[in-house]
């Protein structure tokens, strides 16, 4: 969902890139000609373009596309982040590079990934900034430009593609939320930055955002439900586990109480482990025990009361000896 949100921000470029080639065609690629376009577009003579105002103009302009392929070319034209276009603004038009945004795209990932950390870790490092800028005391949830600017180059992104706009590749994550630009990102916006990829720039998932958008409404709804969808396969399935588990658990006890009653049947207990007492401990530690308690065993190993030894045994001679049974233990 991501890679299909920021693939609308790279329609808007597409998109961008052939109304500056319908411009050209049509008009010419002058400054003068760009000059007087813009005078055409903004009918009410204000000197500058709001969202309304181009989406209008272009239409009486005779482009050949819908209002709202218009529109979405409005948040990249919005350089100062006020929702108008000046005719400075629209100027920038005429070096317009798609595809060398895109790339400039790519590139701006790879140092977010390798320089700062990756994209969570970035915000972090963008929070601190904007801190420190406006000398905050608690930690912002909102990066302006100059914070973003002022990181980026930090990371050395300006040494490598002096040439980069970054004020395109701003508001072009702004437009990925779907948000017109307020020269801020949030959280939210900046995550977006994670679906960008190879395959999100060649790739033309356009067609799947359609079908989802006309089955459930919109990307949104779309997640939603696809999410309530999986979360009840994920219950069930965990509800099977849990009772599987306890069906083995109670099977291996009814077949241990079994074999219980079979031994008592036939007279015996059941068989002890070699070696090991009643309680588990071994013998050699029951007769450690017992020695400490005062105890002595005897030949066959017997434990003899307190304060008694065992009978002396025989000599050679085979016969026991006349000494009493037992002695008093001096």
């Amino acid at each position: 969902f991501m890679s299909i949100h920021v693939h609308s921000a790279i329609l808007a470029v597409r998109r961008l890139e052939h109304f500056q080639s319908w411009l050209r065609e049509e008009f010419g690629n002058t400054q003068e000609v760009f000059r007087e376009v813009f005078r055409s577009l903004d009918h009410a003579q204000a000197g500058v373009l709001t969202r309304t105002a181009f989406v209008n103009g272009a239409r009486v302009l005779g482009y050949p596309c819908e209002d709202k392929a218009t529109g979405c070319m409005f948040s990249l034209l919005d350089r100062n982040f006020d929702g108008e276009i000046t005719l400075r603004d629209f100027q920038k038009l005429r070096a317009f590079a798609g595809q060398e945004v895109l790339k400039e795209l790519v590139a701006l990932k790879n140092v977010v990934d390798e320089k700062l950390g990756g994209v969570d870790a970035c915000f972090k490092k963008l929070q601190e900034r904007e801190r420190s800028v406006h000398h905050q005391s608690s930690m912002p949830k909102r990066i302006s430009f100059d914070s973003f600017q002022k990181t980026m180059n930090h990371a050395g992104f300006s040494k490598s593609f002096p040439d980069a706009d970054l004020k395109v590749l701003f508001l072009f994550i702004t437009a990925a939320s779907g948000k017109h630009a307020n020269g801020f990102l949030t959280q939210g916006e900046w995550v977006l930055l994670q679906g960008l990829s190879s395959s999100a720039i060649t790739g033309c998932p356009a067609r799947l955002r359609k079908i989802l958008e006309e089955e459930y409404g919109g990307m949104e709804q779309a997640f939603q439900r696809m999410h309530t969808s999986w979360m009840k396969r994920t219950l069930v399935k965990g509800l099977k586990q849990i009772a599987l588990a306890a069906m083995v658990r109670a099977l291996c006890a009814h077949s241990e109480g079994e074999g219980y009653e079979k031994h008592a049947e036939r007279g015996v207990g059941p068989r002890r482990p070699r070696g090991r007492s009643e309680a588990g401990r071994p013998f050699s530690a029951l007769r450690s025990a017992a020695g400490s308690q005062g105890f002595s065993a005897g030949p066959a190993g017997a434990a003899m009361r307190p304060g008694r030894q065992s009978r002396p045994q025989s000599t050679s001679t085979g016969t026991r000896s006349a000494l009493p049974r037992c002695l008093p233990v001096v």
